[in-house]
């Protein structure tokens, strides 16, 4: 950056001297200095000696301009692997918080931090600190060494294109600013409903009120797209008036100057003299000026990245230890709650009560009960994404936490009610995760044959494993999805199966395809249901029922059929119809 600014400097301190040498060549044998040179390289005219000086003035020029290439080529390469580092530190903080933390925060506004906040950040606050810096060096140097060659002139000049660009800066400081809080927001809410009509698109469509949606991100785009115009018309007009006006006064002096009867001779240099240093010294003071403005329109994106960047940083005492630091956890005997309750952070009730079961190894084991009632906290309890408030999950006696839940982890698969798929082919979407060159083939096929979807895949779909599912699976029946949301749980041929309501959306036909699944599974893995449909784990081994986050009854379908009044009524969906009959009487 100093190399720059001194080569610039040099470049446009050699012009007036060299303009005085070829208006008067006289100066050569005059000037002790020039006349050294002149006879210590041996020169035999004055016009060889005006053609070398020419030469060396413009390889200075040449030399500062190539010199600014390289210079502002390394800021792009510095800021654009800064933003990728922060952006990557930014995504593997969030992926290491705890599960509670995603229940709080908005999906959409995660993904706008990390990709388009980002960006915004490289190209409006870090990009121009670094201009700041560079044209203020610039700049200052320029003005210094022009002060030495022509003081008068150049204050004058500094004054003229300087003032105007202070002024406003000035006056455009708080409004910068206040446009840029609102760009945030702005930007926010266009990510918020865009992401919600397209991720609702079918219902909003069929209801008609994509209008909606649109209306919000319209209202939104238009302070967005309001606020950068306004900033990018601060930013770069001021130059473009500026700079007219400068050389407008150049040649107002030269006019003067010949009117006055000043010899053209001593004209001459004077002008050129302005007219380069005038083009120097716009770029660097329209530069920092236009970097200023940029960086005031975006520097409350420091505060709120900064602030994300701090909060992903901070390891909390739920959140998952390193997997070299992991300790081995062997489950050869049962998994045991014991004395668990959980209440959600912010929250005062308790969701679950002193939740005490058992689930033996190779058992299947559900969690039946009305909704409401604590099942899937439960599981999310058992799967480590949930820290019990008070209580222990323990695996063969041994409490799961940090040190060992990666190791516990590592032996689940877990199927959701809502299967995430991405757009891709099937195959990726089994394995979900694995590159491609680390895919085991054989138990892809080994899992889709045991979540029944194996003949669909290689005999229905011409692609076979290769064919692409669509956004979110959408071109797959719900049954289809879920079965190879089942397939993605086998893969990795885990010793504990969850299921979350798993087969809630699925046909009567699926759902004994993968009944029978599933009783080809029982006995050789544990497997642990949230169901709704009761008939799929009629056959199971255990049954625990739960309402209002406590376990009321368990046993197995038939005893708890003949002895379980609150399970009859669940079989016969009265829990359910009363439940909800309560919730929109308090509604």
């Amino acid at each position: 950056m100093a190399l720059v600014a001194l080569l610039e400097a040099a470049g446009a301190g050699s012009v007036l001297p060299f303009i005085q040498l070829a208006t008067d060549p006289s100066v050569i044998h005059s000037n002790s200095v020039l006349a050294w040179v002149y006879v210590g390289l041996g020169f035999s005219s004055d016009t060889q000696f005006i053609v070398f000086a020419a030469i060396i003035v413009l390889l200075v020029i040449v030399a500062a301009h190539l010199a600014l290439g390289l210079s502002q080529w390394f800021q792009v390469r510095f800021v654009w692997d800064l933003v990728h580092n922060l952006s990557v530190r930014l995504m593997r903080g969030y992926s290491r918080k705890p599960y509670t933390f995603f229940l709080e925060r908005n999906s959409a506004e995660l993904n706008r931090n990390v990709v388009v906040e980002m960006t915004r950040l490289s190209n409006g606050v870090y990009q121009p600190a670094l201009q700041i810096v560079s044209r203020m060096v610039i700049g200052v140097t320029l003005v210094a060494v022009l002060l030495v060659v022509q003081p008068l002139l150049t204050l004058l000049l500094a004054s003229v294109i300087g003032l105007p660009y202070i002024v406003i800066s000035m006056l455009a400081k708080s409004h910068l600013r206040r446009t840029g809080e609102e760009t945030t927001s702005a930007n926010k809410e266009r990510v918020k409903s865009s992401s919600e009509l397209f991720g609702a698109i079918k219902e909003a469509q069929l209801r008609g009120n994509a209008d909606y949606f649109l209306g919000r991100f319209n209202k939104a785009s238009i302070v967005y797209s309001r606020n950068n115009k306004s900033q990018l018309t601060i930013a770069q007009m001021p130059a473009r008036a500026i700079f007219p006006l400068a050389f407008a006064g150049i040649i107002g002096l030269f006019i003067v100057l010949l009117l006055t009867g000043e010899p053209l001779r001593a004209i001459i240099p004077v002008i050129g003299f302005l007219a380069y240093a005038g083009s120097r010294l716009n770029p660097a003071f329209s530069g920092l000026y236009g970097a200023l403005s940029t960086y005031r329109y975006h520097q409350n994106l420091v505060g709120v990245l900064g602030k994300e960047l701090r909060d992903a940083d901070q390891k909390g005492p739920t959140e998952f230890t390193e997997p070299m630091e992991q300790a081995a956890l062997r489950f050869e005997s049962e998994i045991r709650l014991d004395n668990v309750s959980f209440r959600y952070p912010g929250n005062r009730e308790m969701v679950l009560k002193d939740i005490s079961i058992a689930i033996p190894k190779n058992s299947s084991v559900a969690l039946v009960g009305s909704t409401g009632g604590g099942k899937t906290t439960t599981l999310d309890v058992v799967l480590g994404l949930l820290t019990p408030t008070n209580g222990d999950v323990l695996v063969d006696g041994v409490k799961v936490q940090g040190s060992n839940m990666s190791s516990w982890q590592a032996k689940i698969g877990y199927v959701p009610q809502e299967i995430f798929l991405s757009d891709d082919t099937i195959r990726r979407n089994i394995v979900f995760g694995v590159p491609d060159q680390d895919i085991n083939e054989e138990a892809v096929v080994r899992a889709a044959e045991m979540a029944r979807i194996h003949e669909f895949i290689s005999k229905d779909l011409p692609l076979g494993y290769n064919t692409l599912v669509g956004e979110r699976g959408v071109r797959l029946s719900g049954g289809q999805r879920q079965r190879i949301g089942i397939a993605r749980a086998l893969y990795w041929d885990p010793e504990l199966l969850v299921f979350d309501e798993a087969t809630s959306d699925i046909d009567n036909v699926t759902e004994a395809m993968i009944s029978q699944a599933i009783s080809q599974l029982s006995g050789r893995k544990t497997l642990l249901f949230v169901a709704h449909r009761l008939s799929t784990v009629r056959n199971f081994d255990l049954l625990y029922m739960m309402d209002k986050g406590t376990v009321v009854a368990s046993g197995t379908y038939g005893a708890l059929l003949k002895d379980s009044l609150p399970f009859r009524m669940l079989v016969e969906g009265i829990a359910d119809a009363s439940n909800e009959a309560q919730g929109s009487s308090t509604s």
